[in-house]
């Protein structure tokens, strides 16, 4: 028998009133596919942070013109996942794991990256190589931690190894999401 265990996480997301009433309504998350979102196509959380998700609620509602009584904070408490549904790329098996898969598949694997600038092509063929891996495996989500500068009021941080750092945890298979666990935290945290 293989040991197989399962991961609990707790998520927000964090975007605008209107999106999370179809949410909740509906019973399913719809995302669009780019090709530059940082880890593949899916939908977007932060483990654990619900400051994040506040900030990006914020950033939501001025990408739709919003008022910033549209924010809304969505949380899902303790979302399970099957350890081999998940590629956590902050786990060196799983780094080993899109290691390998690129060198094996390199010659068939098409980047076609379409932007200029540097930064946005890494950030371009990252979505596209989680995308193919978590197709190929079947895996259900994705996990990194990116290292953010400091802000100046905590930069003295930085002179103890103590990184600015976000979760990201990116749902793909948004089925495997349990809606009993979701619910609008907004009026609580705003």
């Amino acid at each position: 028998m293989e040991h197989n265990p399962h991961s609990f996480f707790n998520l927000y997301h964090g975007t605008i009133q209107g999106h999370i009433n179809e949410i909740l309504k509906t019973k399913q998350f719809i995302f669009k596919s780019r090709n530059d979102h940082w880890l593949g196509n899916g939908v977007y959380f932060f483990v654990d942070d619900i400051n994040k998700a506040i900030w990006w609620s914020e950033m939501a509602t001025r990408r739709f013109n919003k008022t910033q009584e549209d924010r809304g904070i969505l949380f899902i408490e303790g979302y399970k996942i099957k350890r081999e549904k998940l590629l956590d790329l902050d786990s060196e098996k799983d780094r080993e794991k899109m290691t390998n898969f690129w060198k094996n598949n390199q010659k068939t694997v098409r980047m076609n990256l379409t932007s200029k600038d540097e930064e946005q092509r890494k950030i371009e063929a990252r979505a596209k190589l989680i995308n193919v891996l978590v197709d190929y495996h079947k895996m259900s989500a994705v996990k990194y931690t990116f290292h953010k500068d400091h802000v100046n009021k905590m930069s003295f941080l930085e002179n103890l190894d103590l990184s600015n750092n976000e979760i990201q945890f990116c749902i793909v298979d948004t089925d495997s999401i349990n809606f009993k666990k979701v619910r609008d935290i907004t009026q609580e945290v705003i």
